[in-house]
């Protein structure tokens, strides 16, 4: 069985896939939000993934949060960095100036 997280599972990417991947046998869900993983705050992934380490370790990471909640038009390419801060707090993917 595969462990799979999605972030931000308000969001409507996050709905749709959760959707399709629950009657899959082969995949363990865990969905995170806002109110139980703020991806932008290092110590709220920390704490996140120490807590989850007993329960099995994750093989995908399918990362559909945003900040603010919604993408506008008008976003900027700060708000991709931001958003792809969390894999440079946990994993060894660096990210690198926008």
């Amino acid at each position: 069985m595969k462990r799979v997280l999605i972030t931000g599972s308000e969001g409507f990417i996050a709905k749709e896939l959760a959707s399709r991947f629950k009657h899959n046998k082969e995949i363990d869900l865990l969905l995170t939000n806002r109110k139980n993983l703020d991806v932008l705050d290092s110590s709220s992934v920390d704490n996140f993934f120490s807590h989850n380490e007993g329960i099995g370790s994750i093989d995908y990471v399918i990362h559909t949060a945003v900040a603010g909640g919604r993408r506008l038009k008008s976003d900027g390419p700060e708000v991709i960095y931001q958003n792809l801060l969390m894999f440079d707090l946990k994993t060894h993917i660096k990210v690198g100036n926008v």
